[in-house]
């Protein structure tokens, strides 16, 4: 009875070593992804300690949600933002025609994203709009009218009104409704055509009613946006909502890393 129980003890202890050593197998993956993701880390934190002291208590958290028992929780923000990821380079292949174009897209916004007070979902939203318009939505484009917005106290539908304002210019005319919305987000759009063309705001549905026209108000306005505006978002983000928010767009950039193994 003595040698029986010795011997099924010795084998209880061989399947338990067998089956530490592949957990340790396969913790060595996650482990390294766990030490680059900290080097990740260290490089948001000196970005912000100027405004919010230091990331690092929240870098250990994390590290230790992945590695003591929060892997499911982590695991789930990991898919959560891979679909959302795919979900989005899904829209941009409509807009840009092909999976190539939609992944040069996809990185373009997001590499954009980061130097702005906006979130991903937003900046893309304005690079599909002006790219179904026909237009070119180049850094120029995309900085002329993110640094409109960013003087706004309403920075998020600002932004969306001033794309609708050059996205349906295209088809032509602009009318008093578009620039009311702008100006009512504090944009003094009115000002900056009577300075360029001379027109006042009973004269600009008139104006505007053809497509050479509005093209020629489209052209004043993104004048004198520059001219007034440029460099509104670089000013705009010393602010600690903008910091937040660039902090969001990172972390999100590096589950998504995570999921495409490539972190």
């Amino acid at each position: 009875m003595a040698n029986a129980k010795i011997e099924i003890e010795i084998r209880a202890l061989d399947k338990a070593s067998k089956v530490l050593d592949g957990m340790k197998s396969s913790l060595g993956p996650l482990n390294k992804k766990v030490g680059k993701l900290d080097k990740q880390f260290d490089k948001v934190d000196k970005s912000i300690k100027k405004t919010s002291g230091s990331f690092s208590k929240m870098k250990g958290l994390l590290a230790g949600a992945i590695t003591v028992g929060g892997l499911g929780a982590f695991g789930k923000s990991v898919f959560d933002a891979s679909s959302k990821a795919e979900d989005l380079k899904i829209a941009l292949e409509t807009v840009t025609g092909s999976a190539t174009e939609a992944d040069d897209a996809f990185k373009f916004i997001r590499s954009f994203t980061e130097k702005t007070p906006f979130e991903v979902d937003k900046v893309a939203e304005t690079f599909m709009k002006l790219k179904s318009a026909g237009l070119d939505p180049s850094v120029e484009m995309m900085t002329m009218l993110g640094d409109v917005a960013a003087v706004s106290s309403d920075k998020v539908a600002a932004l969306e009104s001033v794309t609708n304002l050059f996205s349906r210019t295209v088809a032509g005319g602009m009318g008093v409704e578009e620039l009311d919305q702008l100006a009512d987000k504090g944009i003094p759009v009115y000002d900056i055509l009577s300075e360029k063309l001379g027109i006042t705001r009973m004269e600009v549905s008139k104006f505007g009613q053809t497509a050479e026209g509005a093209l020629e108000m489209q052209a004043a306005l993104a004048d004198g946006f520059n001219e007034r505006f440029g460099g509104g978002m670089e000013r705009a983000s010393d602010s600690l909502n903008t910091k937040v928010s660039t902090l969001k767009d990172t972390f999100e950039g590096l589950l998504i890393k995570v999921g495409e193994g490539g972190l």
